[in-house]
């Protein structure tokens, strides 16, 4: 019986499955930070023809450390955008009266979804830049110890006597 040499099979890389990691096409990438710094959606620059799928960009984004930090900088700068439009749709008031018959009145479904769209732009630039725009959340921070045996003790101390 032959003795077999698996020392050499040792040696070997293992051999990789699929297909071989792709380059982020440089036109590309800057076409979508572009597009991104104008607070355009990265869904609506993907359905232009041409232009390759959201879970192609979120596997650049994975790959390529340079493309993520470019594109959370255009992630930055898009929420810059969506807040200078949401202070453009509160301020348009050119559709809040209807003419009647019997005079002006309040365009209340005007009114409703201009709200609507600003609530929307202040969101999605909370979420692109929660640093500047999210909301404040106060950090408790405890030292100490605490526990259920001591607030029991102290709650039976500070009560005055009758």
């Amino acid at each position: 019986m032959a003795k077999r040499n698996l020392s050499k099979n040792l040696e070997k890389p293992p051999a990789r499955i699929g297909r071989p990691p792709e380059e982020v096409p440089q036109d590309k990438a800057e076409s979508l930070l572009a597009w991104m710094s104008e607070g355009k959606s990265v869904l609506a620059w993907c359905s232009l023809p041409g232009n390759p799928t959201r879970g192609a960009i979120d596997k650049w984004r994975t790959k390529d450390a340079a493309f993520s930090a470019a594109f959370a900088h255009a992630r930055e700068a898009s929420a810059d955008v969506l807040v200078e439009r949401a202070q453009e749709v509160a301020d348009d008031s050119s559709e809040d009266t209807l003419t009647t018959d019997s005079g002006e009145k309040a365009n209340s479904e005007w009114i409703q979804r201009s709200k609507l769209r600003v609530d929307v732009l202040l969101r999605r630039a909370a979420c692109y830049d929660p640093k500047r725009y999210g909301t404040n959340r106060a950090q408790v921070e405890h030292t100490g110890k605490l526990s259920l045996e001591s607030l029991v003790l102290g709650s039976m101390t500070d009560q005055p006597d009758e």
